[in-house]
C-alpha cells in the first residue's frame, strides 16, 4: 500500500493514446471481435475493451493494473514457496512487489502487457500437473499469456526449468517428456503468429532495423542497462534512448561472454543448488525474447524486467535466508531496510506518472541528450497551453536532433508569439535550461 497507493492518479500516457484512447478496436466488444483475426495481442486488447466499454477512465485502468500486480505478487510467492520454502518466497514476493523498476509495467497503463502475461504464465506453472484437466487449464493459461505478449513464448522453457528445479534428481530428460504438450502448444502458437499478416509486417520491420545476428550486441547492451536499473532506482526512464551499437565493442563482447558463462554455470549447478540457479536462469530466460535475435526500435524498456524480477527476488531470498541462519537480526534489518527504500522509491517514481509533463521531465533529466523526450515534453506542455515552455522544449529537441520531424512539425503548429509559460514548466529542468 505504501508503494502503490499513489499509482492511480495519473492520466493516460504516451502509447496509451495509440493502443487505447485512439484505438477504435477496443472501444466496443464487437469491434474487438472483428479485429481479432488480423490483430495482435487479443487477450490484452480484450482487457482494454472490457474496461473501455464499462466506462472506465484513466483511474479505472490504473486501478486494474495495480490489481493485476497484486495478483502477480501472490502468484510469485506461491511459486517460489513451492521451489524454495517460506523465507526465500516471502523475500522474493516482497522484492517483486515493491521494486520501482516495476512501475513501467504497473503505473503505465500500456505496460499491462507485461504484468497480465506474467499473471497468466505463472498461474499456468502453478496449475500444471499430469492430470488431464489441470494440464488443459495450464495450456489455456499459456495461450492467454501469449495473447497478452509474444515474449510468453518462453513459457514451456520456464515450465521445464520449474519441473527440474522442483525435482532435480529426476533430471532433464524426464522433465522434458512431462512438458512435451507445452512445447507442442508453443509450436502451434508460433505458427499462428507467423500466419498473421500483422505479425509478419512487424517481423519485416524488425529485420529492416537489424538482422538477427547484428542485433546481438544491442541485446547485450539492453541486459546491461536493465541490470543497472536494479540498483540505480533513481535513474528510471520511460525512454532510455539507447542507441543500437554497430558491431561488437570490447566491453560488449566481455559482457556477452560473462552472460554466457553465468548461464552455463547456473545450468550446471541447477541440480545441486536449485534455488539460486533457478533464479539466474529464470532472469535470463525472460529477457531472452527481447534481447536476442528480434530487433526492436527501442533497445530496452524497463517493463521487460517485470517477469524476470521473479528471478532477482528469489536470488535475494536465497541470500537473506542464508544470512538469517547465521545472523537473524542482521538479516531482518537488511530486509526491512531494503524493502522500505524500494517501496519509497516506487512511490516517488509513481509521482512521475501523475502528469505527462512530469513523466517527460523525468526522462529528460535522466537522458538530457534525448531529443524524443524533449519533443514529448513539449507536446505535453503544448496540450496544457504552456506554449512558451513547449516552444523551448521543441527547440531543444531540434538542437539535439535537427532531423526530428515530429519536433519540427509540433514547433510549426504552435500559436504565433511566445505564449504562456507554466510556473512548474521549463524551470523544473533546472540546469538543463
Amino acid at each position: 500500500m505504501l508503494a502503490w497507493a499513489n499509482a492511480a492518479r495519473g492520466p493516460f500516457q504516451w502509447d496509451d493514446y495509440a493502443v487505447i484512447v485512439g484505438n477504435p478496436r477496443v472501444h466496443a466488444l464487437g469491434a474487438w471481435a472483428q479485429a481479432v483475426p488480423g490483430g495482435i495481442r487479443p487477450a490484452l486488447a480484450l482487457s482494454y475493451a472490457l474496461q473501455w466499454t464499462a466506462g472506465a477512465g484513466p483511474h479505472g485502468f490504473h486501478v486494474f493494473n495495480v490489481a493485476v500486480h497484486a495478483i502477480a505478487v501472490v502468484l510469485v510467492w506461491r511459486l517460489c514457496r513451492r521451489l524454495a520454502g517460506p523465507v526465500p518466497a516471502a523475500v522474493a514476493a516482497l522484492v517483486f512487489a515493491v521494486h520501482p523498476v516495476q512501475t513501467e509495467a504497473v503505473t503505465y497503463v500500456s505496460g499491462r502487457s507485461a504484468s497480465l502475461a506474467t499473471v497468466f504464465g505463472i498461474a499456468g506453472l502453478l496449475v500444471w500437473s499430469t492430470a488431464p484437466l489441470r494440464r488443459f487449464a495450464a495450456l489455456a493459461l499459456f495461450a492467454l499469456a501469449l495473447g497478452c505478449k509474444e515474449t510468453a513464448i518462453v513459457w514451456p522453457a520456464a515450465l521445464l526449468l520449474t519441473e527440474v528445479a522442483a525435482a532435480p534428481a529426476a533430471g532433464w530428460r524426464a522433465a522434458f517428456r512431462r512438458t512435451a504438450p507445452a512445447w507442442l502448444s508453443a509450436a502451434v502458437g508460433l505458427a499462428l503468429v507467423l500466419a498473421s499478416a500483422r505479425y509478419r509486417e512487424l517481423l519485416a520491420y524488425s529485420l529492416h532495423l537489424r538482422g538477427p545476428i547484428a542485433n546481438l550486441p544491442s541485446g547485450v547492451q539492453a541486459i546491461e542497462y536493465l541490470l543497472s536499473r536494479l540498483m540505480l532506482v533513481w535513474r528510471l526512464s520511460i525512454d532510455p534512448a539507447l542507441a543500437a551499437p554497430v558491431g561488437w565493442s570490447p566491453a560488449l563482447a566481455i559482457g556477452a561472454l560473462l552472460l554466457v558463462a553465468v548461464g552455463a554455470a547456473a545450468l550446471a549447478l541447477l541440480r545441486r543448488h536449485p534455488v539460486p540457479a533457478f533464479g539466474v536462469l529464470w532472469f535470463l530466460l525472460y529477457l531472452l525474447p527481447t534481447t536476442t535475435f528480434v530487433a526492436r526500435a527501442d533497445v530496452a524498456s524497463e517493463r521487460h524486467l517485470y517477469p524476470a524480477m521473479l528471478g532477482v527476488g528469489l536470488l535475494a531470498g536465497a541470500g537473506v535466508d542464508a544470512l538469517r541462519r547465521h545472523a537473524p537480526r542482521v538479516a531482518a534489518g537488511v530486509l526491512a531496510g531494503t524493502v522500505l527504500v524500494l517501496a519509497l522509491s516506487t512511490r516517488a517514481r509513481n509521482r512521475d506518472y501523475e502528469s505527462e509533463a512530469a513523466l517527460w521531465i523525468a526522462a529528460a533529466r535522466v537522458t538530457p541528450t534525448n531529443s524524443r523526450a524533449f519533443n514529448n515534453l513539449g507536446w505535453a506542455w503544448h496540450r496544457a497551453g504552456c506554449f512558451a515552455d513547449a516552444r523551448r522544449a521543441y527547440e531543444r529537441a531540434l538542437v539535439l536532433k535537427p532531423d526530428n520531424a515530429a519536433a519540427r512539425g509540433n514547433l510549426a503548429g504552435l500559436p504565433p508569439g511566445a505564449g504562456a509559460a507554466c510556473a512548474t514548466g521549463w524551470n523544473a529542468l533546472g540546469t538543463l535550461r
